[in-house]
């Protein structure tokens, strides 16, 4: 297995040499990927159709290891795996046509430390927690725990305090104000983004290529394509559809450390076509804005 790296220090890079003539490098794919995990450790498995070269590095905001393979065309394994325990947030596949490199991208919810192996063609990404990480919780639990009770005991005196003079005080405009409950700017975000997705709907509805590309980041990646290549793609679809409908259910908000994704079930029909899948938004500010950042779609039954 090798030894284990602190993921916020250090960068793992290792390479696997492919045998000549044996395995040409066009003509190789990932073609599955698999994982396994428990309350403690979690392993990710990556397939391919011929042994390869692969780079291994963090990337952050949102924390998350990202593993490339090189010289590989694109992958009929899904864009999105289901995984969800204590260490892993979420697993994303990235393609980049021109470059030919297949990156995959596992959220990280905690400090861990990883390992990485190869056997054949089949590559494996093992993950637990930082040992120092659990230790360093129970100190502080543990330490903590005193001031805790003492901050709550002042907090309940400076509570009542308050509410007493607020009730001697009252300004004529408290009862307004008071109105304000705790939450209201998770519930104002969530009716923000709802807006936002019914206008970017309704500007593919109409075909409109200006309105619908001013939904999109400047940084957007969509797939194998950049904002520029996913809106000629679009362009050609939108004039030649005679008339595009879009309905969704199950709209969600879902924000994790610094990233805000929101999911919902697309069905779309054009003209003699349609279909029924999970759409993913990968949302980001720009210039105080809400754009859409990363986009992703897989069919539902």
């Amino acid at each position: 297995m090798g030894f284990l790296f602190r993921l916020q220090i250090m960068v793992f890079v290792s390479f696997t040499l492919l045998a000549q003539n044996a395995f040409p490098e066009s003509e190789n794919f990932v073609k599955d990927i698999k994982s396994r995990s428990d309350s403690s450790n979690t392993t990710i498995f990556i397939t391919a159709l011929s042994p390869f070269k692969y780079l291994v590095y963090r990337l952050e905001n949102p924390d998350r290891l990202a593993i490339e393979i090189n010289h590989v065309q694109n992958s009929p394994a899904g864009d999105e795996i289901n995984l969800e325990d204590d260490l892993v947030s979420d697993i994303n596949v990235f393609y980049f046509k021109k470059a030919e490199i297949w990156r995959l991208e596992i959220g990280l919810k905690t400090e861990v430390v990883y390992d990485t192996s190869i056997h054949g063609s089949t590559l494996f990404i093992a993950i637990k927690e930082a040992d120092d990480k659990k230790a360093k919780l129970k100190k502080d639990l543990s330490e903590s725990q005193e001031t805790v009770d003492r901050l709550s005991a002042e907090l309940a005196v400076l509570q009542n305090r308050w509410q007493k003079e607020k009730v001697e005080n009252r300004p004529a405009k408290d009862s307004a104000d008071h109105a304000k409950q705790p939450g209201d700017i998770e519930h104002n975000q969530v009716d923000e983004l709802r807006r936002f997705v019914k206008g970017w709907i309704e500007a593919w509805k109409n075909r409109d290529t200006l309105r619908y590309s001013e939904y999109y980041a400047v940084s957007f990646v969509g797939r194998d394509m950049n904002k520029t290549e996913w809106l000629d793609s679009k362009r050609g679809k939108f004039e030649n559809a005679m008339s595009i409908d879009v309905k969704i259910e199950d709209f969600k908000v879902i924000v994790e450390k610094s990233r805000t994704v929101v999911r919902f079930k697309q069905h779309y029909s054009a003209d003699n076509y349609s279909d029924t899948g999970l759409k993913i938004l990968i949302m980001v500010k720009e210039n105080d804005e809400w754009r859409i950042g990363s986009e992703r779609w897989r069919p539902l039954p």
